[in-house]
């Protein structure tokens, strides 16, 4: 009997003792006969590194590598060196999969019988209360079958929920040919930044209207700390989206625009925390002209950019003062 292909699961963890054993315990469920599970302690201080290597003792698909602290970005990168599999996947150590014992086999045989380059599934949000809530009727109806990457792409804003099947990386299976030459680049937001430039480079994705994964709230994760340098990191992500799908009139006018609205968001959280704000605002004036040239913005928040553009000292008091007369 022909060997299934083989998928390289790959989990980069610092810290994650009180929730490793049950993301790893949902992978050993599954019936998929050829998986290869890489753990990738980041520097860990707490037990995280003993549970894995207790748990490659007893499973020989289970691969354990130890590196000094980098961060999420620097373990999933020797995650990709260190994998053989010809199809690969991540999960974050504190979500799991959903307690179906035949996600992989699923999702291979819709990548092989489309021969597609991504295969992407939906994802199930759990609260700290251990709720799920998310209702699959409320997401878009956009996620279904085989697509473009660039279509793909444009979930990013038709709604919270598709922006997260975008942008999670966790939520779909690779060709390893696509990603291979890909790194992560950023300490927060790298997954933005990845899916990007995957996205701009695939030529079609198929989408399971399926849940396949958890993503359990974890308080102490990176998205919930305080507004910090590597935010900023975000614009320049922004800024690199627009000029790869610059193309898609769609796409480069929704990302100038959101753009625009983090840009002036952040130069006030960056100046509360004195941090450095380099980001140059010609860019946020080009982007502005570019928005007004199309006509794709309201005089109302037009006024509102030009103010701030103008006078960032001034913004907040004339924008009271512009919501008091409105």
């Amino acid at each position: 009997m022909k060997q299934e292909p083989k998928i390289s699961i790959i989990i980069p963890i610092y810290n994650m003792e009180k929730y490793l054993e049950r993301c790893i315990k949902s992978i050993q469920n599954q019936m998929y006969s050829n998986l290869e599970i890489i753990l990738i302690d980041d520097g860990s201080i707490d037990k995280s590194l003993f549970i894995c290597n207790e748990f490659s003792k007893q499973d020989d698909r289970i691969r354990v590598f130890h590196k000094l602290n980098g961060g999420v970005s620097s373990a999933r990168n020797l995650g990709l060196e260190k994998c053989t599999g010809e199809y690969i996947t991540f999960i974050d150590p504190d979500d799991y999969l959903w307690p179906d014992r035949y996600i992989y086999n699923k999702v291979m045989n819709v990548l092989l019988d489309n021969d597609a380059d991504i295969v992407a599934w939906l994802w199930q949000f759990q609260d700290d209360k251990g709720n799920f809530t998310v209702e699959k009727d409320k997401i878009s109806i956009d996620f279904q079958g085989i697509i473009t990457g660039i279509e793909f792409a444009k979930l990013w804003y038709k709604g919270s929920y598709e922006n997260g099947l975008v942008t999670s990386i966790w939520n779909k299976l690779y060709k390893k040919e696509i990603i291979e030459d890909e790194k992560f680049r950023y300490k927060i937001f790298e997954d933005d930044d990845w899916m990007t430039r995957i996205l701009r480079k695939v030529n079609n994705i198929v989408c399971i209207n399926e849940f396949f994964y958890v993503y359990a709230q974890n308080n102490d994760s990176l998205t919930h700390k305080k507004f910090s340098k590597e935010h900023i990191d975000f614009l320049k992500i922004l800024m690199n989206r627009a000029d790869l799908f610059k193309a898609d009139e769609f796409i480069y006018i929704e990302t100038i625009k959101l753009f625009c609205n983090l840009y002036i968001e952040y130069y006030f959280e960056a100046q509360k925390e004195k941090i450095d704000f380099d980001i140059n605002k010609k860019i946020f004036h080009k982007y502005i002209q570019k928005l007004k040239d199309t006509g794709n913005i309201d005089k109302k928040t037009y006024l509102r950019f030009v103010f701030f553009l103008i006078t960032p000292v001034f913004y907040n008091v004339v924008i009271s003062i512009m919501r008091e007369n409105i």
